[in-house]
């Protein structure tokens, strides 16, 4: 079955996943990607994001 999604929405994916691959993440080099990901996050509105201590994971609860 396939979905469809709003096309201001599939840009925002689109962006997302071209600046994701962009940003630096290299083993042992996560901080640049997981802060990336935790700033997106916290726009989608996510109401705690933060990265371990190793910089390897985000981790939240969405907003219900």
């Amino acid at each position: 079955m396939k979905h469809s999604v709003p096309a201001q929405t599939e840009n925002d994916l689109i962006d997302f996943y071209r600046n994701a691959i962009r940003t630096r993440s290299y083993s042992n080099q996560e901080g640049d990607i997981a802060v990336f990901i935790l700033k997106e996050m916290e726009k989608l509105g996510y109401d705690e994001c933060y990265i371990d201590r190793v910089w390897q994971r985000c981790r939240q609860s969405r907003q219900r």
